[in-house]
């Protein structure tokens, strides 16, 4: 299935701007959160056109949003000069009557947010009358962070641990040398955990739950049993993991990979990246002896495999985007267990996100700093002009892009190019095995000829959004011009 929705994913994708129609914002991510826990029912506290737009637009193909119960309180003009606290009062009533739920998550809209109403209080008045769970999500629940953007997603979760795990749980008794792996829900890979939950028990860590995995496996009762934990593991930061430390104590680590905001981090794919993770979590408990002698045995187990693919890999030229820098994890998995020569770095990318000239210093020195570590000095393309760009390009082996409309038109230049985002979604996962699946993907896609799609390359793209069109790229304009005027 999971390769199905894959496929289906790239085709879309390789519209341009398609997915960017489709941001995860409050609404949505919020959608998204409730998705992944059982018998949890959302209820919109808006017009119903804020639920209608998710049926005809979901964040993702892979969402159940079309399959999801959606009941919405259907606010009118008249609740929005009255309030819509009594409407939301009976539509609570009505989601249990219906669909029974174990919980119910109330997720308020611009209209609502507007008005004021006091959700807490409405939810207040009507718990009694039903037999489940309600917390609400505002998108403004937790206090304000540079580093945090806690909308959607963020503040369901945020929302289950202030409002659903009661102060109460800290008497639970404590399982000794436990986790909660919790995986933020627009990952697609999220659910192929079993190398790393296998790792951890070897080590001697015991797995107290696996949350929010693209399963929707997530019980309520499995989230009141997430205090019983010593230490939590989360990808990105996660505003939920802070509050659970405040709240009960609970530590966490997180495996954000090459994060701007520590740039000491390393990617949890691959060996190097495995080992430091591993050996990171059971530093927590004090087993990073036994955590040494697991990561030693399971590399000396694919150490063959991997050997093989650095033999057709191992001095490849490649030309890297800046952005798989930060998001993707892939590039340390390049450079150190698969040996390729990175020999360009694609900034004229940055350029079409507006980064300035200060923003373009600072990250030529942060990214040729990761690459020397690797023995690496690629020439960053910057102020290239896109014939410029292309004509140096055809000297590598492989472009290594972030995105299928970016392969699609390195394509067009009978350029080979690897659709690395893609990969960290749908196959990216902590532990070893993520080297070997990337090394075959790639020697896969060299012993390719290189492809082209006629309809996509009669598109006119934008010269300097180069994944965007030119019509994409001039509504970009008219939104960043009334962005900055403050409109």
């Amino acid at each position: 299935m999971q390769n199905r929705l894959k496929v289906v994913s790239d085709i879309f994708s390789a519209i341009p701007l398609h997915r960017r129609t489709t941001v995860m914002g409050k609404v949505a991510g919020a959608l998204l959160a409730v998705s992944k826990i059982k018998n949890a029912v959302p209820l919109i506290h808006g017009p119903v056109g804020c639920a209608y737009q998710r049926r005809i637009n979901p964040f993702e193909l892979s969402s159940n949003f079309f399959e999801m119960p959606m009941p919405c309180t259907d606010l009118t003009e008249l609740d929005t000069v009255y309030g819509g606290e009594e409407a939301l009062k009976e539509s609570i009533l009505q989601t249990y009557e219906r669909y029974h739920p174990k919980l119910i998550v109330v997720i308020t809209t611009c209209q609502s947010d507007i008005i004021g109403d006091d959700v807490k209080a409405a939810i207040n008045e009507i718990k009694a009358d039903i037999e489940c769970d309600v917390v609400f999500s505002t998108g403004s629940l937790f206090p304000k962070r540079r580093d945090i953007s806690v909308v959607g997603t963020q503040d369901v979760l945020y929302a289950i641990v202030d409002q659903l795990l009661e102060e109460k749980v800290k008497e639970q008794v404590k399982e000794k040398n436990s986790v909660n792996v919790a995986i933020f829900s627009v990952h697609g890979a999220a659910s192929e955990m079993s190398e790393m939950k296998g790792m951890l028990e070897k080590i001697g860590i015991k797995i107290n739950g696996i949350y929010f995995d693209g399963t929707a496996a997530t019980t309520v009762e499995d989230l009141k049993n997430m205090p019983r934990a010593e230490l939590n593991i989360v990808d990105y930061p996660q505003a939920w993991a802070i509050l659970m430390k405040e709240k009960f104590g609970i530590d966490y680590i997180e495996t954000f990979p090459m994060s701007l905001r520590r740039p000491e981090a390393s990617s949890p794919f691959g060996v190097e990246g495995g080992i430091k993770f591993f050996t990171e979590v059971a530093e927590k408990f004090g087993l990073e002896e036994k955590a040494i002698e697991v990561m030693n045995e399971e590399k000396r187990k694919i150490e063959p495999e991997l050997k093989r693919l650095r033999a057709k890999l191992g001095g490849k030229k490649i030309a890297i985007s800046p952005l798989l820098f930060f998001h993707s994890g892939v590039v340390p998995i390049l450079l150190s267990d698969l040996k390729m020569d990175a020999r360009y770095i694609l900034l004229e990318e940055f350029k079409s996100y507006s980064a300035n000239v200060v923003i373009i210093k600072f990250v030529k020195l942060y990214l040729s700093r990761i690459c020397k570590k690797y023995g690496m000095k690629p020439e960053m393309l910057v102020d290239f002009t896109t014939d410029e760009e292309i004509e140096a390009l055809k000297s590598v082996d492989l472009v290594i892009a972030p995105r299928n409309n970016d392969v699609l038109r390195y394509q067009m230049h009978g350029i080979k190019a690897f659709n690395a985002g893609s990969f960290s979604e749908h196959y990216g996962r902590i532990g070893f095995k993520t080297s070997l699946d990337l090394g075959e993907m790639l020697v896969k896609e060299l012993n390719k000829p290189v492809q082209r799609s006629p309809l996509i390359s009669m598109l006119d793209y934008d010269a300097k959004r180069q994944a965007m069109t030119e019509p994409w790229a001039r509504l970009e304009d008219t939104w960043r011009t009334l962005w900055g005027t403050g409109w």
